[in-house]
């Protein structure tokens, strides 16, 4: 996921500006287990920023840090669900 993002700029999910540009809901999730090791998804917001759509994940750890990633889903959010989100949605 990491080389895919690369060239979509400078996004390191810090911000809604900053936000990392997904395809799907579990890439949201492939994105904090390569980048954010040793933290853990605590819970997952929508919030709507100038009209577009955007999950909001805190994070924490075992130490007590807190940090928050933002996740860009306008390429995705609103559409019919792909092949690999009905199969986690089905195991959940």
């Amino acid at each position: 996921i990491f080389d895919k993002l690369a060239g979509r700029g400078r996004r390191d999910g810090s911000s809604p500006e900053k936000a990392i540009v997904v395809d799907s809901g579990p890439e949201e999730y492939e994105w904090v287990a390569r980048h954010c090791r040793g933290f853990e998804v605590k819970t997952q917001a929508l919030i709507d920023v100038n009209g577009g759509p955007y999950d909001v994940l805190p994070l924490s750890n075992n130490k007590g840090q807190r940090q928050t990633v933002y996740f860009d889903i306008s390429n995705f959010f609103g559409k019919e669900p792909s092949g690999t989100e009905i199969q986690v949605a089905k195991r959940r």
